[in-house]
């Protein structure tokens, strides 16, 4: 059966067959297979698009892909070979209500001028015995709909994956989880801007070394609590401490300091001091200190012996006497 309704076309169709054999019936049904080349023929135009044939309905959906219906509306039998607006163009269909088969011995190329759709109504799978290499002049959209999620595995965690961006943006409506069974580095060659509005909590099991190189400013307007239930060892060369209340509860401590400065109500208080200063000149006249710590005159004992003269005949005594001046 050949029909041509506009410019030329060829085509083959084995009707839709409920059995083994047909029946009349059979024959305003879906299509069992059909091949066209060309323009659209009278199988597309009759059969199918009108819904008054023998057939109950539009049949359309059975021959044309899902897209194309989509994209060209009610054009869509006279654009099934291409846009006629742009003078006649010749096309092909092939399309059938069992298994597609294509297979070729040696390399496969599929090239589309304009877009290419591809639709499926159950699960697409793409193998590849090598490597697989997308590549795209404009940008590439990976998404899933209906809240669907999609799955990134390098052999289910056996394999690598390497991202390289110029700029990287992610944005996370829910919870966010990360797992590293083994170490993890972070090497940034750049300063680092961290904004948290939510609670913070970190717990570290093992131990944990920070070096930093350069100056460290921290500012907390809330209560900080530092618990250690060990050893807490502060090492520093100066510490500068500006603060309006300070509370210390300590069972024991101790304190070791060769040099203590301590400045209370403007007095000064210096004790145990040890200095040693070379090539230093050192000119204050701004301060003037004047120390009367205790004025003390002390005579001690002054003794005048006057003695006392008494007379024994050959023997002479002399008794000296105490007088205290004080």
């Amino acid at each position: 059966m050949k029909t041509s309704v506009q410019d030329s076309s060829a085509h083959l169709f084995v009707p839709y067959s409920a059995g083994p054999t047909r029946s009349v019936a059979d024959d305003s049904r879906q299509p069992g297979a059909y091949l066209r080349l060309g323009g659209y023929s009278g199988i597309e135009s009759n059969s199918l698009a009108d819904p008054n044939t023998q057939g109950t309905t539009d049949s359309t959906a059975s021959f044309y892909p899902r897209q194309h219906i989509t994209d060209a509306g009610a054009n869509k039998v006279e654009h099934a070979a291409g846009d006629s607006t742009a003078g006649y163009k010749g096309g092909i269909m092939l399309s059938c209500d069992g298994r597609m088969l294509m297979r070729a011995g040696e390399r496969f190329y599929l090239h589309a001028v304009a877009a290419m759709h591809i639709d499926t109504e159950s699960t697409l799978t793409v193998f590849a015995k090598e490597a697989i290499t997308v590549t795209s002049d404009s940008t590439i959209t990976i998404k899933s709909n209906n809240a669907q999620a999609i799955l990134i595995s390098a052999d289910a965690g056996a394999g690598d994956v390497t991202t390289e961006a110029q700029k990287e943006t992610r944005t996370v409506a829910g919870s966010s989880y990360e797992y590293i069974d083994t170490d993890k580095y972070t090497y940034t060659q750049a300063d680092t801007y961290a904004y948290k509005l939510g609670h913070a909590e970190s717990v570290t099991l093992g131990d944990s070394l920070s070096f930093f190189m350069g100056a460290t400013y921290t500012f907390k307007v809330s209560i900080e609590i530092t618990i250690a239930l060990a050893a807490l060892i502060l090492l520093y060369a100066m510490k500068f401490e500006v603060g309006f209340l300070k509370m210390d509860f300590n069972k024991f401590k101790l304190e070791y300091k060769e040099g203590e400065f301590s400045f209370s109500n403007w007095n000064t208080k210096a004790r145990n001091i040890w200095v040693k200063a070379a090539v230093v000149d050192t000119n204050t006249n701004a301060v003037k200190k004047d120390d009367v710590a205790v004025e003390s005159q002390s005579k001690g004992v002054e003794s005048n012996n006057n003695g006392v003269g008494v007379g024994t005949g050959a023997t002479q005594v002399w008794i000296k006497g105490v007088i205290n001046a004080p």
